[in-house]
């Protein structure tokens, strides 16, 4: 009985199996034959998610750039191993002004997500005002940029005055009872922003000049005229007045090295009759001649 029951038990397995063997090759598909399933996954911009809030302030240093460190975090969905560092970069524009752009250096990673530090120098005599701050970033596969159409910050330069000029100002030599005599010039050079006479006016605050070997002897400031040197100072000058502040007229504009400079002019209307020595604005107990915006 056994034995019939296990040939019989063999016989049904044979059976199945070149009953399946049959089906297969007749070209019909097995209800559940096993397939091949893939799915592509292209490549995704990188999107800039976090930029400065607020607006930057920055503060200008006379006559060189400042640099001006601001920071951006971008997200990959393809991983932040998919971000070109070397294409990251900040750009601060204003409308008229030369683009400023620095570069950047990755700051930290988390996740798919990387922060950025970026350099960007700004030249003293760039303008005032609010500057818009774009970030931009790639990605390694297309490269496709970086989407910050929705992401920009702003920076807030200050005004910076800074002037450079000789302070040892030597006006020549003069001879008494002369008239209308046209002195030295003094070249102004602009060492920040502020424009004049746009912003503001250069302001000479002049000083009765006493003289070196007989201090009772003096030339008032009030027979001093100044003014731009490209026109006739003598006529066309400011009358100066002892401790107080005198308008110009003197233009400095704002720009790169050999574009920044004014030239102030001086004239003395009449030389008054005093003894030949020198006459200072220091001796005695004087006071300095300022120059200022």
């Amino acid at each position: 009985m056994k034995r019939g029951y296990w040939i019989l038990i063999i016989v049904i397995v044979l059976a199945i199996m070149i009953g399946g063997y049959f089906w297969l090759s007749s070209g019909e598909e097995p209800l559940f034959a096993p397939s091949d399933v893939k799915v592509r996954i292209r490549n995704a911009p990188p999107q800039i998610t976090d930029v400065p809030a607020v607006p930057v302030a920055v503060s200008l240093t006379p006559g060189t750039t400042t640099d001006i460190i601001v920071q951006f975090t971008v997200r990959d969905p393809n991983g932040a191993d998919d971000l070109n560092d070397a294409a990251a970069s900040a750009t601060f524009s204003k409308s008229g002004e030369v683009d400023r752009v620095g570069s950047c250096v990755v700051n930290s990673v988390a996740g798919k997500s990387k922060t950025y530090d970026c350099t960007v120098s700004m030249q003293y005599y760039d303008a005032a005002g609010a500057w818009t701050i774009t970030f931009y970033i790639e990605d390694l596969a297309t490269p496709t940029p970086g989407s910050d159409s929705d992401n920009a910050a702003i920076a807030t330069i200050g005004q910076l005055k800074a002037i450079l000029y000789n302070t040892n100002i030597d006006l020549g030599i003069i001879t008494p009872s002369d008239v209308n005599v046209p002195l030295a010039d003094v070249v102004i050079t602009n060492e920040g922003n502020f424009v004049v006479p746009t912003d503001g006016t250069l302001n000479v605050l002049a000083r009765d000049l006493v003289g070196v070997t007989t201090p009772a002897e003096s030339i008032l400031a009030s027979v001093f005229l100044a003014g731009d040197s490209s026109g006739d100072v003598c006529t066309l000058g400011s009358a100066l007045i002892d401790n107080s502040n005198v308008n110009t007229n003197v233009a400095i504009p704002r720009g790169a090295a050999g574009s920044n400079i004014g030239s102030l002019g001086f004239c003395i209307s009449l030389v008054p009759e005093v003894s030949a020595q020198d006459y200072e604005a220091t001796v005695a107990g004087g006071n300095p001649w300022l120059i200022e915006i």
